[in-house]
């Protein structure tokens, strides 16, 4: 009886050590980097782009270009061509990283779109563990930047994005900078993201009218105002994002900072906000188990 219990700690317990190493093992990024460059820009222009993205040797990097027939592609449906223009200058440098430590991204010369914007629209379209740092040659809004950035990264992982994901996260960008042109851009991000996080959250119980609840509650006690098409708008994308089926722990994983800052100090009413930390808190809760069950057997 005394050896069958000793094997059953033993197994155990390798299986503890198995799971602790994991733990400790390092994730490593080949840190390969992808360069987008807007085909329109000139020589002069691209020179500032790089110099802003910090890139010294084009041959270290691999290259491609973003044209203006792909923004329009791309973007057509949701900003008008006056604003899309007729040169492409939206440039990014991607840099890989190691499974599971998230979407960062930088700008600079960006005017509308911010990083959180930036952030939010890549989860939406399938993208995972990147650096991203966009840049224009001089001040412009950037919403393009997403076109070769997602084309980019199919060349980086060797799959196919989801087209209507990557539709949808066009939709949220813009819908984002139009956004916070209206209410600030900081107030715009935070926004969409919450409503976002909940639409994740409560997956197939998904309510229109809870969105519309919490999107009023967060505006009065923000002193925020939105118009009925603006309301309407936001709206319409949440209940699109929500039928994308986007993991709420997706949202954790790969913008940690800005969903666990939603957390500890985004409050509506008496609403509590709740985000599953994923996957370590519940490895935690098994090693925790695992000692209960250990006591219990010497017990």
């Amino acid at each position: 009886m005394f050896t069958d219990m000793k094997k059953k700690i033993l197994s155990a317990g390798a299986a503890l050590l198995i799971a602790c190493s994991a733990l400790s093992m390092p994730v490593l990024a080949d840190q390969e980097q992808y360069l987008v460059l807007g085909e329109d820009l000139t020589d002069s222009e691209r020179e500032e782009v790089l110099s802003l993205l910090g890139v010294k040797d084009l041959a270290v990097v691999n290259v491609s270009y973003v044209t203006n027939d792909m923004e329009y592609e791309a973007l057509g449906d949701y900003l008008s061509s006056d604003i899309i223009g007729s040169r492409a200058l939206s440039s990014a440098l991607i840099t890989s990283r190691g499974r599971g430590e998230g979407i960062q991204v930088e700008t600079e010369n960006i005017t509308y779109c911010t990083p959180e914007m930036y952030q939010n629209a890549l989860i939406t379209a399938g993208i995972e563990d990147v650096d991203v740092k966009v840049a224009g040659p001089f001040r412009i809004s950037g919403t393009a930047a997403l076109v070769g950035i997602a084309a980019v990264y199919e060349d980086m992982t060797h799959t196919s994005l989801d087209r209507e994901r990557v539709d949808a996260a066009n939709e949220e960008l813009t819908t984002a900078q139009d956004l916070g042109q209206s209410i600030g851009a900081e107030e715009a991000a935070r926004l969409l993201s919450l409503l976002k996080e909940e639409a994740a959250r409560l997956g197939n119980d998904y309510s229109r009218e809870e969105i519309l609840e919490m999107m009023d509650q967060y505006c009065q006690e923000h002193s925020l105002t939105l118009t009925e098409e603006q309301k309407q708008t936001i709206l319409d994308l949440i209940e699109r994002l929500s039928s994308l089926d986007i993991d709420v722990n997706s949202l954790v994983e790969q913008a940690g900072d800005l969903y666990r800052d939603l957390v500890e100090n985004v409050s509506i009413g008496d609403k509590e906000i709740t985000v599953d930390k994923g996957f370590f808190a519940g490895l935690l809760e098994k090693i925790a188990s695992f000692f209960d069950y250990l006591a219990g057997l010497l017990r």
